[in-house]
């Protein structure tokens, strides 16, 4: 049978020749496809290691079980595609739109998904390893049980992407956004989260030892029986965060970001901080001195936005576990 493939930018007929299958026809001439049009194309078990596939059109297409190791399939089109159990090993799929596509159980490791478009895509139990997701679209995707240690997924959208019980250990989540994620169970031991956005994010039972929270914005976050031992919260915020039966010391209120607060608890901390640079020092920056923080050999205890016309010496009347309750309560933390 004659099977026809066409260029998808000039109509030119790539591929004329008689062939048994699709699949065939494609295998045979793999160093040429760029720019194939293979919509709904039955390619299950297809063998295209190291083909360039740049700019194809696989929309709907059968790739299950498919062989696409090192293939290159920049800005390819795969919408709605079938790769379940497919291998991608270093594929380059740099700017490919994957929208709702199936990749259940594909094999990923050190693929390249940079500005990748996974909106609404099936990545149940993939395994992504090492994989390149910079600046990736993967809201609403199903990344349930998924292996992403030491994935590369700074300032991707997960934005209520459904990521539980996967595991992040080492991975890069710098800037990244998973307003409403599901993370529940996750493992993120040591990856790195700063200037991330977890608002709303469900985090229970996640284990997050030694991860860095540096200015993550965890605000309403649910992160209830979840290990913060050893994690970096510097400059974080916790706002209507639920921190119930997590396992974590007090000391990290002196991370915490507690941003405004009621003029009691204001100079409450100032005196604290006063604690550390001297009452004179305190005074004299509110009469216009420079701030005695500033220079960086001596660390305020808080982090929280100071009130020059509340300062008064005095000493402080709130410790430990006193403090960290009406810190608590007034940023409505359920502890």
């Amino acid at each position: 049978m004659n099977r026809q493939i066409k260029n998808r930018y000039t109509n030119e007929i790539i591929v004329s020749r008689k062939y048994s299958s699709t699949k065939i026809a494609v295998e045979k001439n793999k160093q040429n496809l760029k720019g194939a049009e293979l919509t709904g194309a039955n390619l299950t078990g297809v063998i295209l290691t190291r083909a360039n596939l740049t700019g194809v059109i696989l929309t709907r297409a059968n790739l299950t079980g498919a062989n696409l190791t090192r293939v290159i399939l920049t800005g390819a089109e795969l919408t709605g595609a079938n790769l379940t159990r497919a291998s991608l090993t270093k594929a380059n799929l740099t700017g490919a739109n994957l929208t709702r596509a199936s990749l259940t159980k594909a094999n990923l490791p050190g693929t390249n998904l940079m500005w990748a478009n996974l909106i609404g895509a099936e990545l149940l139990g993939a395994n992504l390893m090492r994989a390149e997701l910079m600046r990736a679209a993967l809201t609403e995707t199903n990344l349930m049980r998924a292996n992403l240690e030491g994935a590369k997924l700074t300032g991707a959208n997960l934005t209520d992407a459904n990521i539980t019980g996967a595991k992040l250990i080492g991975a890069d989540l710098r800037e990244a956004n998973l307003i409403r994620a599901k993370l529940a169970g996750v493992f993120l031991i040591g990856a790195e989260l700063t200037g991330a956005n977890l608002m709303w994010a469900n985090l229970e039972g996640a284990e997050l030892t030694g991860a860095n929270l540096m200015r993550a914005d965890l605000e309403g976050a649910n992160l209830t029986g979840a290990n913060l031992i050893d994690a970096n919260i510097t400059g974080a915020k916790l706002t209507d965060t639920d921190i119930r039966e997590a396992n974590y010391s007090i000391s990290i209120m002196h991370q915490i970001n507690w941003g405004e607060l009621s003029d009691e608890l204001t100079l409450e901390l100032m005196r604290h901080d006063a604690e550390i640079c001297g009452n004179k020092a305190m005074t004299d920056w509110v009469k216009g001195a420079q701030c005695p923080f500033s220079t960086g050999n001596i660390q305020r205890l808080f982090c929280f936005n100071e009130k020059k016309e509340l300062w008064k010496p005095g000493k402080t009347k709130l410790h430990n576990m006193e403090l960290w309750k009406a810190l608590c309560k007034e940023k409505n933390i359920k502890i």
